[in-house]
């Protein structure tokens, strides 16, 4: 599709490869990302970007993770996407932002309230996409099938002694 494709990596190396992905989908060849910046790297990351999409889990560490600063540093064309949790983005910086057009817009399938308020001022902008956070539902028609394909190629990983799918490390699990 021509897009360039870069990931801020909080241990400075690309995508693990022991993940999941629905066959057919996904990087198999590991050909992604083009560029891989490292901690301490964060502005010159957001700076290059036409889109900011969140792939991170909600814990101590990302909780308020992209604020006013994060959002300074992106050009006033990008969008940020939000698939995550939303509160890894600080709500006041994100409205602030949209307000006075930091960025061109924002496209949240997380919220900061369950439900949102009808009053609450992301609502009201044109450039704000909502959308209701169910891709990962048990709701899916495919959600059990894939659970169990997980399930069951890592009972062959574990019997073979290889990396198990999806694995978290206990600092990951804890937070870190």
């Amino acid at each position: 599709m021509g897009l360039k494709v870069h990931v801020l990596s909080r241990n400075g190396v690309g995508p693990v490869r022991n993940i999941y992905a629905v066959p057919g989908t996904g990087d198999p060849d590991g050909v992604l990302p083009d560029r891989v910046f490292r901690p301490g790297e964060e502005i010159d990351f957001l700076r290059g970007l036409d889109f900011l999409i969140l792939a991170l889990p909600l814990t101590k560490t990302t909780d308020g993770l992209i604020g006013e600063r994060e959002l300074r540093a992106l050009p006033a064309h990008a969008f940020l996407l939000n698939p995550a949790r939303g509160s890894i983005i600080k709500q006041e910086a994100l409205l602030r932002a949209l307000r006075e057009k930091w960025i061109a817009g924002a496209a949240l399938d997380t919220h900061y309230h369950y439900p949102m308020p009808q009053d609450h001022p992301l609502w009201k902008f044109p450039n704000v996409i909502f959308t209701p956070h169910i891709s990962g539902s048990s709701l899916s028609p495919n959600f059990k099938q894939r659970l169990w394909d997980i399930f069951l190629a890592n009972i062959d990983r574990f019997a073979a002694g290889e990396p198990l799918l999806n694995e978290l490390t206990p600092s990951q699990l804890d937070g870190a």
